[in-house]
């Protein structure tokens, strides 16, 4: 195993990685702990998401969203350190920022009755057992993470570039699949990019590599005593 994520990523990206997946859940599920008795708002906009149809055959892009997301860690991992770092910083003020937004203006959707037979009704039951309630929505963390993949996409320097027009279709399929499956409002969309354009440009401006580098450097001198 241990030669096995060795020639997977780099030594210097598990720090980060493992920094970005425990800012994630604690935003997500550490939100939730600060707005079980809030009250909750809708952001449905009348004639836009009243007319959006439920699909429940986008429940797969929905689902695969999370492989486009891990084969962006790993890639954005494996370009360089500094790139790396950078990211993966944005990617944690990203976390933070949704995390206010969440806790601050909580949003809820109501979802469907989905009491149908079929593979496809069963697999959007699946999601909603474990994604309930529907809240933490706006911005949506499943636009705001295939958008940034997306932008890492498109500054690769090890990978075709054909990689980068594919992650930007399926992400408009994903932006697509939020509101068909009914998890989300149309306006999420536009906050989920939104927050991932803003936590890059802070990133950027505030050189937030800096503290994945200073925790490094502070982890390895603690394993030199």
């Amino acid at each position: 195993m241990k030669k096995f994520l060795d020639k997977l990523l780099p030594r210097y990206a598990y720090l980060a990685i493992f920094a970005v997946i425990a800012v994630n859940l604690i935003a997500y599920f550490g939100s939730k702990l600060f707005i079980s008795n809030a009250t909750w708002h809708s952001l449905a906009i009348s004639g836009i998401d009243d007319k959006i149809p439920f699909v429940p055959q986008f429940i797969i892009i929905y689902v695969l969203s999370f492989v486009q997301w891990g084969a962006g860690f790993v890639l954005t991992a494996r370009e360089s350190k500094r790139f790396c770092y950078s990211i993966f910083s944005a990617e944690m003020i990203e976390k933070i920022i949704c995390a206010i937004c969440f806790i601050v203006f909580p949003t809820a959707i109501a979802r469907p009755d989905v009491s149908g037979g079929g593979f496809w009704n069963f697999a959007v039951r699946f999601v909603y057992f474990f994604d309930t309630p529907a809240v933490n929505l706006f911005p949506s963390i499943h636009v705001a993470e295939s958008w940034l993949c997306v932008r890492c996409a498109f500054k690769y320097t090890k990978v075709p570039k054909w990689y980068a027009a594919l992650n930007a279709v399926f992400t408009v399929f994903v932006c697509a699949s939020i509101v068909l499956v009914k998890q989300h409002f149309f306006i999420d969309i536009f906050g989920g990019i939104a927050v991932c354009e803003l936590s890059l440009l802070l990133s950027k401006v505030f050189k937030g590599y800096r503290a994945l580098d200073f925790i490094e450097s502070k982890l390895l001198k603690q394993g030199d005593k």
